[in-house]
């Protein structure tokens, strides 16, 4: 009976953990897809303020 015990109580320590581990996999990999559509959403507004430089450099000299 002792070994059911264990047995029972092992599995649910196992399964909480599994559980742990994807919760926080899956929040990294949210993070991780944020960050870059952040990073690429950055690298578009200086490409945007680059060109509008190159415009007023041009028209004004």
């Amino acid at each position: 009976m002792d070994a059911v015990i264990v047995g029972v109580f092992t599995g649910a320590v196992v399964a909480v953990i599994v559980l742990l581990v994807l919760r926080f996999r899956r929040r990294a990999a949210h993070d991780a897809a944020h960050d870059a559509a952040h990073d690429q959403h950055t690298d578009l507004l200086i490409t945007d303020f680059q060109v509008v430089d190159k415009e007023q450099k041009s028209s004004g000299s």
